[in-house]
C-alpha cells in the first residue's frame, strides 16, 4: 500500500529521502526546521512497502518581487520506476494540505523544471 506521509528530520526515511534527492542534484542543502527564524515543514515522503519511492522538502526563501520570505517547494523526485502514475501529482496536494493546516499558508511557491525526454 503506497502513503504519503509527514517525516521528521533524521528519521529513517528523511535519510532516504535525502540520499535520492542528493543522487539527483549535488548541489541539494540538508533539510532545516527553520531558516530565517521562520519556521520549515518537515519532508514529504511518499512510501510503499516501508520504502520511500518519492518525496519532497520544503525551505524559505524570498518571494520573487518582494522582501517577504515565504515557504517554496524546494525538491520534489520520484524514482523512475514510479513515474506517470500521478504520484507527484498527489504528493503536491498533500503538500499543499499540510502546509494549510499547520502553517496557516496563504502561498506555496513552486517552480516546475522539466528536462527533455522526461
Amino acid at each position: 500500500m503506497r502513503k504519503i506521509i509527514e517525516t521528521e528530520i533524521g528519521s529513517g526515511f528523511s535519510k532516504q529521502l535525502y540520499s535520492m534527492l542528493v543522487g539527483e542534484w549535488n548541489d541539494m542543502e540538508a533539510f532545516e526546521s527553520t531558516r530565517f527564524g521562520l519556521s520549515i515543514p518537515n519532508p514529504m515522503v511518499v512510501e510503499e512497502h516501508n520504502q520511500v519511492i518519492g518525496g519532497a522538502a520544503f525551505t524559505r526563501y524570498q518571494k520573487p518581487d518582494s522582501n517577504d520570505v515565504v515557504i517554496w517547494l524546494n525538491a520534489l523526485y520520484i524514482r523512475p520506476e514510479s513515474r506517470g502514475q500521478g504520484i507527484a501529482t498527489d504528493l503536491i496536494y498533500a503538500c499543499i494540505v499540510l502546509q494549510k493546516d499547520c502553517m496557516r499558508l496563504l502561498m506555496l511557491l513552486i517552480c516546475t523544471l522539466k528536462q527533455a525526454g522526461i
